[in-house]
């Protein structure tokens, strides 16, 4: 998981030179976050989408 996060801002830099501009949105930067977010799920374990009950 540590090298898909130190590699994922060069693969992004890549797929920007083979895709057109349209292909890429405001959401291009979430899986840099991914990858740092699912070493956090695993140290604790619980991950909860809904934490509060309606």
């Amino acid at each position: 998981m540590r090298n898909l996060e130190k590699n994922i801002v060069t693969t992004l830099c890549k797929l920007e030179k083979i895709f057109p501009p349209a292909f890429f949105d405001c959401m291009e930067h979430l899986p840099i976050h991914l990858a740092y977010e699912q070493r956090l799920v695993v140290q604790f374990s619980i991950v909860e989408c809904y934490p509060f009950e309606r």
